[in-house]
């Protein structure tokens, strides 16, 4: 008995660890007791607070992304044709046939997978970023285009490969991770493509909001510092989690003329 008490207690721990976080600005606290001799009247207690937060942008060192493409769209459903594409990734050639005239597009391709790029895209530098994706020309058809996508995967498929990197204080390194959500931009008016025409896109995103932390009580470090969890990174004191956090709404995609 006296031998497994320890293992029961540390995975009590760890249980109430997981199930416990706090809004941010706000702190949770679990207590837990037990006895470590049948006979003796002595308990041995541990309190675990946990604070969460967000990362601001300027304390950042590294946050880059690794997207395949950029692409614009009439209808939601419809095909994306290609506005930019990573290094590795430049699309396919077709022809779209629309009022008697022939009109030359590129789609990304499933061979356009996350493997394929090796080019990351520095979001501490919006201007540098921006001027990116729009470095490229590829031809679309004319048209009211109102949707405009950027895409880290092909059909959903990441094949294991890091397309984010980050890096916060107290993280000895950069620390890669998978986002494979594609951001959607739209606008109700469209924007009008004519016949020579072209469009601007911009990635418009808060580096405040992009990395969250979580600090645990001094009483309980993390058990295995270092990266966890695909892209979550516990720093070496075990005291600090750091996430990415790449939810729909956290990059926003846009075209204008």
């Amino acid at each position: 008995m006296l031998r497994l008490m320890p293992v029961i207690f540390s995975l009590a721990l760890m249980t109430t660890f997981g199930c416990n976080k706090a809004k941010e600005g706000k702190s949770a606290s679990v207590s837990v007791t037990f006895a470590k001799k049948e006979t003796a009247a002595l308990n041995a207690s541990l309190t675990l607070d946990v604070t969460e937060g967000q990362v601001a942008g300027d304390e950042l060192t590294t946050l880059k992304i690794k997207p395949i493409a950029v692409g614009i769209s009439e209808a939601l459903n419809s095909n994306y044709y290609m506005i930019w594409g990573s290094k590795n990734c430049r699309g396919q050639e077709h022809t779209f046939e629309k009022d008697d005239k022939s009109y030359k597009y590129s789609v990304y391709q499933e061979i356009c997978a996350a493997n394929d790029n090796d080019e990351y895209l520095n979001m501490l530098d919006p201007v540098e970023l921006n001027g990116t994706l729009n470095s490229q020309s590829y031809p679309v058809p004319p048209g009211n285009y109102k949707y405009v996508q950027l895409a880290f995967c092909s059909r959903g498929k990441t094949d294991g490969v890091n397309n984010l990197m980050y890096r916060a204080p107290e993280m000895p390194e950069d620390h890669e991770g998978i986002n494979c959500d594609p951001f959607v931009g739209y606008t109700e008016t469209g924007v009008n493509v004519p016949e020579g025409g072209s469009v601007t896109v911009k990635l418009t995103y808060d580096l405040d909001s992009l990395v969250d932390y979580m600090k645990n009580s001094p009483d309980m470090p993390a058990e295995e510092p270092g990266p966890h969890d695909y892209n979550c990174y516990w720093t070496p004191d075990g005291m600090t989690q750091y996430c990415p956090k790449f939810g729909q709404g956290s990059l926003v995609p846009s075209i204008s003329e």
